[in-house]
């Protein structure tokens, strides 16, 4: 289950999060599916209030969706334009080493 951004959580995140990628997970009815990946980093606010450990790291939507139309920013909101609550899982970065064979010339 994914969590939810609070209002104070958002008020960090519109300051220190930052867009690390948009995930392509497949089509649907012709229509791209993907997930947004963004990274939280360190630092203090304003009023002097260090980003909260646990919002540290780097975050993916909870589902894939189409995100054609909807920033990323957007996503963040407890309440998107639809009327829904978009979640977000921590995840972390994998490499993922692909083979493929090409004909010699």
């Amino acid at each position: 289950m994914g969590k939810v951004f609070s209002e104070k959580e958002l008020e960090f995140l519109s300051e220190f999060a930052t867009l690390r990628s948009e995930h392509y997970i497949e089509d649907r009815k012709g229509i791209s599916q993907t997930k947004y990946i963004i990274e939280v980093s360190d630092g203090v606010n304003w009023a002097g209030e260090s980003v909260p450990r646990d919002l540290i790291g780097l975050w993916m939507q909870d589902h894939q969706d189409d995100n054609t139309s909807i920033s990323w920013f957007e996503r963040l909101g407890t309440n998107d334009k639809y009327g829904y609550y978009c979640s977000w899982v921590k995840c972390r970065e994998i490499e993922v080493i692909t083979v493929d064979y090409v004909e010699e010339d």
